[in-house]
């Protein structure tokens, strides 16, 4: 009985050696000495509708633990991975737990090891469902300094200029954002002197579109993309100071006496306060135009007093509805980010 029950696993095992040019990848799961036959022929069976792997079992030791390895190239690469059967009859795989019922997850678990190698199903995700490393990659390309005046270009074109920034990172057009690209909008602000990433994002939301990142065989490329049909995340508009306000940005600390009169148009105060910052100010005008809020028709007014350009700009702005953000660009560079009061507005942290 003993020999029968071994000749039928060692044939199993050899039919499903059988491999085709597909097969790059070599799984061998480990097995205590509890498992039956019957759970072994389950497994053979249902690793049939997984494409790309090579299947054998064997008995295994405490020695044995889950790992995956590259045993080939890099451009060429073939995998050997070592799964663990636990207690339960789930296979333990670096990155994944799988019951031979979860064979739907478990060939996502195959593609993603053959798109993004070791690296794939080994190392934690952060956003986007990125690597740390791609995610580092992706914030080190978006640090290109804009160098060109954007404003009178429309904003396909200032895309068009800011995509030869992004060095080898391809950047596409998702087909749900075309509509709204390919129009005659002209860029809304001067993104001259701005990152790349943060200026892409900033052009890009006046007309209802985002930027996102997404990964395919280890490699990255940035997305325009809808974010009502996206619905996942997109790129930050930069990303929040956390140190002191007046390290980063020590022009708007500098003192003055002012006085503003009642009725003063909000977009001439800012054009009068913007050029003595000496930094980008960026506006969300996406918001500013679902409240109805409109610089060249808001007023504001400031009593006569000594004080400095922070507290003028809170001061006037609020009047109006609005309110400045400090925020840092990928070069680490500041900018002020003028969006509404309303906490939905508020640019995460």
């Amino acid at each position: 009985m003993n020999f029968r029950i071994t000749l039928s696993v060692a044939t199993l095992s050899l039919l499903s050696s059988i491999v085709t040019a597909q097969d790059i990848i070599d799984l061998e799961l480990v097995t205590g000495g509890n498992t039956s036959l019957t759970e072994q022929q389950d497994w053979y069976e249902a690793m049939k509708s997984v494409k790309g792997v090579r299947f054998r079992m064997r008995r295994g030791s405490r020695r044995d633990e889950p790992k995956v390895e590259n045993v080939g190239t890099e451009t060429r690469p073939h995998y050997r991975v070592t799964g663990v059967l636990d207690v339960r009859n789930r296979m333990i795989v670096p990155g994944g737990a799988f019951s031979n019922r979860d064979m739907k997850k478990f060939a996502s678990w195959v593609e993603k090891l053959i798109d993004e190698g070791v690296d794939g199903v080994t190392l934690a995700r952060g956003a986007f469902g990125l690597t740390s490393k791609n995610l580092e990659a992706a914030h080190t390309v978006c640090k290109a300094i804009v160098s060109f005046e954007t404003k009178g270009l429309t904003t396909h074109q200032a895309i068009t200029q800011m995509q030869r920034l992004l060095g080898d990172v391809p950047l596409e057009v998702d087909p749900l954002a075309k509509r709204k690209l390919y129009t005659d909008q002209e860029v809304l602000d001067e993104l001259k002197g701005v990152s790349v990433g943060t200026a892409l994002t900033a052009a890009l939301r006046p007309l209802g579109l985002a930027l996102t990142l997404r990964q395919q065989k280890g490699k990255i490329r940035f997305v325009v993309v809808d974010p009502v049909k996206h619905q996942g995340e997109v790129w930050p508009i930069g990303w929040a100071h956390k140190g002191a306000t007046k390290q980063a940005a020590p022009t708007l600390f500098n003192y003055l006496t002012v006085e503003i009169a009642e009725g003063t148009p909000m977009s001439k105060i800012i054009d009068s306060i913007a050029p003595r910052l000496k930094i980008p100010v960026l506006f969300d005008h996406n918001s500013m135009v679902r409240d109805g809020l409109r610089l060249g028709e808001l007023t504001a007014k400031y009593p006569l007093k000594r004080t400095y350009y922070k507290r003028i700009l809170e001061a006037t702005l609020a009047q109006g509805g609005l309110k400045p953000y400090l925020r840092m660009d990928e070069a680490n560079k500041p900018f002020l980010w003028i969006t509404t009061t309303k906490p939905k507005d508020r640019p995460p942290e």
